[in-house]
């Protein structure tokens, strides 16, 4: 469809129509501003299940329930641990280059 064709040459043009008012940010889609106005009206419409935490991104509290289920989805391809975040991988995946020696 013309409109998802349009959306995706934006990354191409580096296009961000969508401004927020609040501060110099601006985005690709309307979406990703009405997400990032959560970090100014500290909206957190995403809600635990299994304790009190609220997050105003989906994919935060899909992270967070991780830490309940004990899921961890990013294993080191260098050793055999894994972790419930991307992030921590990376962090994880530093002690490795820290060892080697040149």
């Amino acid at each position: 469809d013309s409109g998802s064709l349009k959306k995706h040459m934006r990354i191409h043009s580096g296009e961000k129509p969508f401004s927020c008012q609040q501060c110099s940010k601006s985005f690709l889609q309307a979406g990703n501003l009405k997400t990032h106005m959560r970090t100014h009206s500290g909206e957190k419409p995403f809600t635990c299940n299994q304790g009190p935490k609220s997050f105003g991104k989906s994919s935060t509290l899909k992270s967070h329930r991780r830490s309940h289920t004990g899921d961890k989805p990013f294993p080191c391809n260098l050793c055999p641990k894994s972790f419930g975040q991307g992030s921590h991988l990376k962090r994880h995946r530093r002690s490795h280059l820290d060892k080697v020696t040149v």
